[in-house]
């Protein structure tokens, strides 16, 4: 039993640590990578598709990642939603808004807090689906390129 306990903590703490992003030392700055990832991501997708020594395999690969990474429609609408309803709460807060009005938005922040809920259980299930089906394309044109370049090695 009590290891069973233990394996949970252990696996508790490196949840918490992976949430967080910590790490054991804390002397690594992971920040900048971290904001510059998406920066340094498209610049490198940019050179293979710019790249003239690049296969049309491997740009159609390139544009497979891109099309995999970019967010869902309903994912930009839960953001929109998300921003609105913030709106929303400041607006309830504020001390110049009327009684009349405070409730009006109680109700439309409501209104909204259940839309938003739809869309994210939409989104989530939408992304499943694009992310099974863009990993299959990505892993059948990864075996392409892989076989365009066994041909092309020199013996």
């Amino acid at each position: 039993m009590g290891l069973f306990t233990i394996r949970n903590t252990m696996l508790e703490e490196c949840i918490y640590d992976f949430k967080y992003n910590l790490t054991e030392n804390d002397e690594y700055d992971l920040g900048d990578l971290n904001k510059n990832f998406n920066q340094i991501f498209s610049n490198g997708i940019d050179k293979i598709k710019n790249d003239e020594s690049a296969t049309p395999e491997e740009k159609k690969l390139a544009v497979l990642i891109v099309k995999f990474m970019e967010p869902t429609w309903l994912e930009k609408k839960y953001i929109q939603l998300e921003a609105k309803l913030q709106k929303y709460e400041f607006q309830a807060k504020s001390d110049q808004t009327g009684v009349f009005k405070k409730v009006w938005i109680k109700i439309k922040s409501f209104v909204v807090k259940i839309i938003q809920l739809i869309t994210k259980a939409l989104a989530k299930v939408h992304r499943f689906v694009k992310n099974k089906y863009y990993d299959y394309k990505i892993e059948k044109q990864s075996k392409a390129v892989e076989r365009e370049r066994a041909l092309n090695r020199p013996r």
